[in-house]
């Protein structure tokens, strides 16, 4: 009962966030067909699922019979969490969304999928690459989950440090030695950038950068302004407080 009821829910959400995103579409160009190219932004979600369920059933007694689901779970939501809020992330910063290639827990689960898929696919006497034996894939889903929790945790760091450089908060992430116990996040050097994706070139300003920048402008702006003119009424002359 509640699996028909969350799945009516998510065929509605899904019929109204589409037709949503029909409507924001420019009047003069809006076609059933231009709504291809939007949903086609959600191509990354529907390739690793798809991944993901092809590795579950070709792995199906070791995955899915076993205790091992459990961390095969945990890595498939986090690799979906990561997704998700880079979509977020995309659109709040009004940027492109990222394109399929460049997730990088994406491309471990295609990996991974086509490892377990190996005789289906390209044929062969073995089964699998990496994943030959019940150990094997036990440690394959072992590392898959240490490297989405690294990706995942570094995703989390830098945006946390894109906000506090935004309102100017000092964090510390881990001890310092010596007298520096605050590290300003725009100071940080991350070693694993390529584990994430880049919401700015190396040449360009930071967006706490372009965000200071863009409300320093409004004030100043606000501030040439003539100052309005005070026009009396029948109860007097109201004022501004």
């Amino acid at each position: 009962m509640f699996l028909c009821f969350s799945t009516i829910g998510l065929v509605f959400n899904i019929i109204t966030a589409t037709h949503n995103v029909y409507l924001s579409l420019p009047a003069s160009s809006r076609t059933p067909s231009s709504i291809l190219k939007p949903l086609s932004r959600l191509s990354p979600w529907i390739i690793h699922t798809t991944a993901m369920l092809t590795w579950l059933y070709a792995k199906e007694s070791t995955l899915l019979r076993t205790t091992l689901f459990i961390p095969f779970a945990f890595t498939w939501g986090l690799s979906f969490a990561h997704h998700v809020q880079l979509l977020i992330l995309a659109h709040l910063t009004k940027s492109k969304f990222p394109a399929a290639w460049k997730h990088p827990l994406l491309m471990l689960s295609i990996l991974g999928s086509l490892d377990a898929n190996k005789s289906r696919i390209f044929g062969g006497s073995s089964s699998s690459w990496i994943q030959s034996t019940e150990e094997r894939t036990k440690n394959t889903v072992l590392v898959c989950l240490g490297l989405a929790l690294v990706v995942y945790s570094h995703f989390v760091y830098e945006v946390i440090g894109d906000i506090c450089a935004f309102y100017d908060i000092k964090s510390v992430p881990f001890p310092l030695p010596y007298d520096h116990y605050y590290l300003k996040a725009d100071s940080v050097v991350f070693y694993c950038s390529c584990l994430t994706i880049k919401r700015k070139s190396a040449d360009s300003k930071s967006p706490a950068d372009l965000a200071k920048q863009i409300g320093a402008d409004k004030s100043t702006a606000e501030q040439d302004k003539p100052a309005s003119k005070v026009v009396p009424t029948k109860a007097g002359v109201l004022k501004n407080e």
